[in-house]
């Protein structure tokens, strides 16, 4: 997948149940102080993308952050534009 064809996440709570390989979501553009929670209980890593434009923590502009089997990240908007993730 890539950052155009990833799952949109649209509600603050995700869980992905089935992870294919390569398999990718997409967060949206937020408004500042908005968090989303995305679990991954799939059976591969998780490729959760920003919208476009977007960063996540010091990644490059529009790199996927990996949500690894079994875990679970939060997404925290600082702006329009930026993601940090713990």
């Amino acid at each position: 997948t890539n950052q155009g064809t990833a799952f949109a996440i649209v509600k603050s709570l995700t869980e992905f149940t089935t992870v294919a390989a390569s398999t990718g979501a997409r967060l949206p553009t937020p408004e500042p102080g908005e968090i989303f929670m995305v679990a991954n209980k799939g059976a591969n890593a998780l490729a959760v993308y920003p919208p476009s434009g977007g960063i996540i923590n010091a990644l490059a502009a529009n790199t996927a952050l990996s949500v690894a089997v079994g875990t679970a990240r939060l997404f925290i908007a600082i702006s329009a534009t930026q993601y940090y993730s713990i």
